[in-house]
């Protein structure tokens, strides 16, 4: 909705305990009617009667507004944590940012709303240990996912990349997973899985968008999650949806499974399935 001068715009809204005190908290996405990259998230943290605005401590250079925000639980203690990701636009907020192809990044929660001694900084392809290299078009960040995917307690971040080009196949695409810590994440040890992963079916093709969209599905207690992985853009916009399991290596491609219309007795029609996983 539009605020009474008709400037903000109120997006979206989720709930989630930040600090972990039995009562839910607001992250409350904005924009506003005359610029499309003018939005972002606040944190409003609930006092039992209303809410109060807890600012988001960055470090120096990092600037969250305009960036996507997914709530998870990354180093494993009580409270969730904050995983933003931020594509460039090639608009005005792209100026400072640090990325050509889309970046990550994640604010710790504590029991004010931040962990603030570990404060947020832009993880990208540049970065060391990151696979691949930052280039425009990646579409880093499109999607993002945070789950327990090797049983160790800590979250892993999985983060998508639709617009990565593999060989000659432009928009091909791949996801990026990156390993929970008691700090958060950073490009060590940070794994890229692509239809040209070993045992991973299919193929490499232009538009796929492999990573359009990624979920991570719980499992029973002390059994790694599973990774689901969506290419809407799959043999011309019919879409696909891969399964992987996790294990004490993270998620394994052997035994990864992938399915569409086709698998449940549709025929197959370019609905791009798998756009959307919830």
């Amino acid at each position: 909705m539009l605020t009474a001068d008709g400037v903000t715009t109120y997006e979206g809204v989720q709930a989630a305990d930040i600090n972990n005190d039995g009562k839910d908290d607001l992250l409350v996405s904005t924009g506003c009617n005359d610029e499309p990259d003018c939005g972002g998230t606040s944190l409003y943290l609930s006092t039992g009667k209303g809410f109060t605005r807890a600012d988001i401590v960055t470090a120096p250079g990092t600037h969250l507004n305009h960036a996507s925000v997914t709530v998870g639980s990354v180093n494993g203690d009580a409270y969730p944590d904050l995983v933003f990701t931020w594509r460039p636009t090639g608009l005005d907020s792209d100026v400072d940012f640090p990325s050509k192809g889309g970046a990550v990044a994640v604010a710790l929660g504590g029991p004010k709303g931040q962990n603030t001694s570990v404060k947020p900084k832009w993880i990208t392809q540049a970065t060391a240990g990151v696979p691949g290299a930052d280039e425009q078009g990646d579409a880093m960040g499109a999607s993002a996912a945070v789950g327990d995917l090797d049983g160790d307690g800590y979250g892993e971040v999985v983060v998508g990349l639709p617009g990565e080009d593999v060989g000659t196949a432009k928009d091909a695409g791949g996801v990026l997973i990156f390993k929970g810590r008691a700090t958060g994440i950073t490009g060590a040890d940070t794994k890229v899985i692509g239809q040209s992963t070993a045992d991973v079916p299919g193929v490499d093709e232009q538009g796929d968008g492999f990573g359009g969209e990624v979920h991570v599905v719980a499992g029973a207690k002390g059994v790694p999650a599973t990774l689901a992985v969506a290419a809407p853009g799959e043999n011309t916009n019919q879409g696909g949806v891969w399964l992987f399991k996790g294990s004490r290596t993270g998620p394994v491609t052997k035994g990864s499974v992938s399915f569409g219309e086709a698998s449940l007795d549709v025929t197959p029609s370019a609905v791009r399935f798998g756009n959307w996983l919830g």
